[in-house]
């Protein structure tokens, strides 16, 4: 390689140093963009993010990634998740849980958001509770979501297109409609 060439190379790998971590600022940035910069969603339609366990948002990014998940509400984390890498994943995952979870303002039915944390700890709590989430890749928080995207999230997992885990499904099926309203509200309610 002629001297000129090997000094272009080494001057533009010192110049481009600074801009190394920009790639992965840009994905935090279109992330925020549905999630939140703190990773609250302000989005009805999408899930706030902080504080979920980081295990279960790679399983999610990996299955979005490879098809098996569909996208729901939205195409953009499909398209966002066929490009990255299980290290970019896993960062963005990291990132996110670190960040510390505030339940949106959004209307509910008291009287219903009781009846919905009596069914959540009879059935849902031992996967879905604060503590029951540590280290559980099935586990992620349903309390202070937005009832929209819950409301979408489970029809999603009723019609096949989200793999849920047996005891879900075992769950959901001793649950009438009535039940699952409830349930909305009582996640809506972020008690």
């Amino acid at each position: 390689m002629p001297k000129y060439s090997l000094y272009l190379v080494l001057m533009a790998a010192v110049f481009l140093q600074p801009f190394a971590g920009l790639a992965a600022d840009d994905e935090f940035k279109l992330c925020a963009r549905c999630h939140g910069a703190d990773g609250n969603s302000t989005k009805s339609n999408s899930p706030s993010i902080a504080g979920m366990e980081a295990g279960y948002m790679e399983e999610a990014m990996k299955a979005y990634r490879d098809g098996s998940r569909a996208c729901g509400l939205s195409s953009m984390k499909c398209k966002m998740a066929a490009k990255w890498t299980d290290e970019e994943i896993a960062a963005s995952a990291a990132h996110f849980a670190a960040m510390k979870p505030v339940a949106p303002e959004q209307e509910f039915d008291e009287g219903l958001a009781a009846a919905g944390k009596k069914l959540h700890e009879e059935h849902c709590q031992a996967c879905h509770g604060e503590e029951a989430t540590e280290g559980k890749p099935h586990g992620s928080r349903l309390n202070g979501q937005w009832r929209e995207y819950l409301e979408d999230a489970l029809g999603q997992y009723q019609e096949g297109a989200w793999q849920q885990p047996d005891e879900m499904k075992a769950a959901l099926e001793k649950l009438s409609q009535e039940d699952k309203n409830a349930l909305l509200d009582y996640y809506a309610s972020g008690q």
